[in-house]
């Protein structure tokens, strides 16, 4: 009976890290851990064929990763070998040396001498698709991020002592950058940290054949007690503060081994975020159009775009021509 208590505890928390996802263009069937995409996902087109199958951890391609088109005719194969790499397995790499191997490694994460990892160097003429977005980042399932507001002290620092700028929105025009008089009447030490947003651009680029995200700015949200307000506090440049976050080291037993500072932290993902915004002429938050629980499907579904566009990118690319 004991055996069969401990089964059933077990089978439950695997319950409880499965997510299912039915949309107009396709089904997914997907483990979290910690708010963070880790283990198994797997996607299916409307006709119930399998259209894509592979392992997170922790937010990255794990492993090996396989790509059906709607006939169930195998399009592509490739094993991860770490975040940014791969090798191909299908379609096979040709023996022609004149031929560029596409699963050759192009790009080594390198720390640079302030402490953080240079990003790719992207040329415009290698984004195959690009998407401008905004996510949230909460307290929970970020303890490393919030816990006695280490990130909230470190930012406030940087601003308030003007090591970095900071501006009124995220246009980062002179005109909305913030005055000494400004910062001197924020009186922060007043406010409480509810989240943050971050605007980033996701981009598939044809050199690595790969997608990545790369943070463009960063905004603290605030709740003032005495006014009863919650607002967005101000904006910074996230390449201005990357140096900053490199020097604040982070330790924790389940951490990968390849994350040491908090901004190895954001480099590699390792935080639970949802999508708040996605780039339009309108450019509306989800919350603009939609509400209760539609909010929190929106952003899952804004997600989950963002994983099939690559593996449709992927198929494309084995197209005949």
């Amino acid at each position: 009976m004991k055996h069969l208590l401990l089964l059933a505890f077990l089978f439950s928390i695997v319950l409880e890290t499965q997510q299912v996802y039915e949309g107009e263009q396709w089904k997914c069937i997907y483990e979290q851990q910690d708010g963070r995409f880790h283990g198994t996902y797997t996607s299916f087109y409307t006709n119930g064929q399998k259209k894509a199958e592979g392992t997170f951890q922790h937010n990255q391609r794990s492993g090996q990763w396989t790509v059906w088109d709607s006939t169930g005719t195998l399009r592509t194969q490739r094993i991860y070998e770490g975040p940014y790499s791969f090798k191909r397995i299908y379609p096979k790499v040709p023996d022609n040396p004149v031929v560029q191997l596409l699963n050759q490694a192009i790009y080594q994460p390198t720390y640079n001498k302030e402490g953080y990892i240079e990003w790719f160097y992207l040329r415009e003429r290698m984004v195959v698709w690009h998407q401008r977005s905004w996510d949230k980042i909460y307290p929970k399932n970020n303890p490393l991020i919030f816990d006695n507001d280490r990130l909230f002290k470190m930012l406030d620092e940087v601003v308030s002592t003007q090591k970095v700028d900071c501006f009124s929105n995220d246009t980062f025009y002179d005109k909305y950058k913030l005055t000494n008089n400004q910062l001197d009447s924020l009186n922060t030490s007043n406010l409480e940290i509810v989240s943050y947003i971050i605007k980033k651009d996701d981009v598939f680029d044809h050199e690595r054949q790969i997608y990545q995200n790369f943070i463009l700015a960063i905004c603290p949200i605030v709740f003032n007690p005495q006014t009863q307000e919650t607002f967005r506090l101000y904006w910074v440049l996230f390449k201005d503060f990357r140096p900053y976050l490199a020097k604040e080291k982070i330790a924790s037993k389940n951490l990968p081994p390849h994350i040491h500072t908090l901004d190895d932290l954001f480099f590699y993902n390792y935080f639970a975020r949802e999508f708040f915004k996605v780039s339009s002429p309108k450019a509306l938050e989800i919350a603009d159009y939609k509400t209760g629980d539609d909010i929190q499907k929106e952003s899952e579904r804004l997600t989950l775009h963002t994983i099939e566009k690559e593996h449709d990118i992927w198929i494309d690319f084995t197209k005949k021509r």
